[in-house]
């Protein structure tokens, strides 16, 4: 009889440590999450610390548009679960060609954010407006294309 108590005891004792360790394991709180080209939405920028179970959202960084995937991870015992939102960097299209204008230079098929083009007139005409523009986040030339005017001096008067 004193072996099953003292079997009993021990096993008593092994059910209790392991209920410790799962409390401690389960109750851990997670770090501030980062993932490439990812940034925490709005509710959640200031936060430092989440607790366990605790759920976040991203959103892709300026110059870089979603490609997929969960927007949301969660913290699981200290842990969070795997970043799966990709975002790949935004590109524009070319940008417009002007008339009375040469090619935007550098003459690429795309561009990718933050490029920057050069706008020049031909012979005879001359900007008006910014000679340059940048692909912005919204996969777009800003600002807006110039424009070419014709040179027209008047006639001198003798």
């Amino acid at each position: 009889m004193q072996v099953l108590k003292v079997c009993c005891w021990t096993l008593k004792i092994w059910m209790i440590q392991l209920g410790l360790v799962v409390l401690i394991i389960q109750a851990q709180n997670c770090t501030k999450p980062e993932g490439p080209n990812l940034i925490l939405s709005d509710a959640f920028i200031n936060q430092q610390t989440f607790p366990d179970g605790g759920r976040v959202s991203f959103v892709c960084s300026t110059g870089y548009a979603s490609a997929g995937g969960s927007k949301s991870i969660t913290c699981t015992a200290g842990v969070w679960t795997k970043v799966i939102m990709k975002c790949e960097m935004v590109q524009c299209d070319p940008p417009p060609l002007i008339p009375n204008g040469e090619r935007p230079y550098p003459d690429e098929e795309t561009y990718k954010y933050q490029d920057v083009v050069q706008y020049t007139c031909k012979e005879g005409f001359t900007l008006n407006g910014s000679s340059s523009a940048n692909c912005s986040e919204n996969e777009e030339f800003q600002p807006s294309p110039p424009t070419c005017i014709k040179v027209s001096c008047p006639t001198p008067v003798v």
